[in-house]
């Protein structure tokens, strides 16, 4: 035997029964991007036909023991389970081929074995109710499957106003939360889940610019994602007019230099309208406000039906020039990035124009995915029995 070769020991059974000397071949799938691990067996094809028929027929059946775990793969001494989802539908006994699939159990969580939730007017699930923190909702959507996670990532609270499921599985809703922090979900040998980071080098050259789109997090009825570069963060809410649009919050890396532990580099917070509240943090290091700062920029930008929007809230305008055709007078209103023209049509706008942002400075203190967010402050307002009216920013 080479030094470098590997002996394993493979112990295979269904039910409990085992069928290691029946089978031509087992494909174990454990991926990276998948949050189950899959299986795959085929059996011989020189199987007797009373063999074949039992196997097939009886012991193969996936309808046997729905949504249990029936396959044993103990590889080493590691057992991995899965479910008997899958058998061949040919049954054509001259060739006696055919094989079994399934996946770990983190497959009931999904459809067939779980049903959509959908939010209620009653408001009875849990991110309905009150204030949360994700791991806490995803305990919950847990409770009672006999599945369990290891919460390996930066968790990160999680708003009842801005929080919405329509009709998705618990999976779904587990996959959107985990994925906030940049985290991944994954199967461990067990069946049960594993939330954590993908490994990355802790070399200055490798290191990485990250910035996860928080639609997931904070989603509301219209929402804008930029994500050139993921070092960009929308976040829009409702609005009263076609110039205001919705409220927003974006956040943006100041520099594209590469981020580096332990030293600081800037944030900028755009908030729409300007005079928007909100609270700032970071689930890893610390930060500081730096002040209130403007920029100029200059874009070209496309009228669609007598609109178009810029990229940044609009202070004040400096300059605006048609390039061909003109559409008439633009106007815009202060802390928004809608334009309007006089004339509906096709043409484009060269505009110079100030924006405002608060920047603050961060430190990540240590190797890892740091989530860096922006919430809007709401202030509920009671009447005189105790019943909330209006919502104040």
């Amino acid at each position: 035997m080479y030094d470098n070769e590997v002996e394993y020991t493979v112990s295979l059974s269904i039910d409990g029964t085992n069928i290691g000397g029946l089978i031509k071949s087992v494909d174990l799938d454990f991926s990276e991007t998948n949050y189950v691990n899959t299986v795959t067996i085929d059996f011989r094809d020189d199987l007797d036909s009373a063999t074949a028929r039992s196997l097939f027929g009886v012991l193969c059946d996936p309808n046997i023991n729905w949504g249990e775990e029936r396959i044993s793969v103990i590889i080493n001494g590691t057992e991995y389970k899965f479910l008997l989802e899958k058998r061949s539908s040919s049954v054509d006994f001259s060739e006696r081929g055919f094989n079994v699939w399934g996946r770990s159990k983190a497959a009931t969580l999904d459809v067939p074995y779980s049903a959509p939730i959908l939010d209620s007017e009653a408001e009875s699930n849990v991110w309905q109710q009150s204030n949360s923190m994700a791991s806490g909702i995803i305990n919950n959507l847990l409770f009672g499957t006999g599945i369990s996670i290891s919460f390996l990532i930066d968790d990160f609270p999680v708003y009842s106003d801005n929080f919405t499921v329509l009709n998705e599985t618990p999976i779904s809703i587990i996959n959107k939360l985990v994925a906030v922090p940049g985290g991944r979900l994954r199967s461990g040998p067990d069946g049960n889940l594993i939330a954590d980071y993908k490994e990355f080098s802790a070399d200055r050259s490798d290191s990485v610019q990250l910035f996860t789109e928080l639609d997931e997090l904070v989603q509301v009825d219209e929402e804008i994602t930029n994500n050139i570069g993921y070092n960009k963060v929308e976040i829009s809410g409702y609005g009263s007019s076609e110039l205001e649009g919705a409220k927003t919050l974006m956040i943006e890396i100041a520099d594209d230099d590469c981020l580096e532990t332990k030293k600081p580099f800037d944030i900028k917070v755009y908030a729409s309208p300007l005079t928007l509240e909100y609270t700032f943090d970071t689930t890893r290091g610390t930060f500081s406000y730096r002040g209130t700062y403007t920029e100029t920029l200059t874009e070209e930008v496309v009228f669609t039906n007598g609109k178009a929007s810029v990229s940044r809230p609009i202070y004040s305008v400096v300059s605006k020039s048609w390039l061909g055709d003109s559409l008439g007078s633009v106007t815009h209103q202060q802390g928004y990035t809608g334009l309007l023209s006089t004339n509906p049509g096709f043409g484009v706008l060269s505009i110079t124009y100030v924006a405002r942002y608060d920047k603050y400075e961060v430190v990540i203190s240590d190797i890892g995915t740091s989530l860096l967010y922006a919430v809007e402050d709401v202030v509920t307002v009671f009447d005189s029995d105790g019943n909330p009216v209006e919502e104040e920013v």
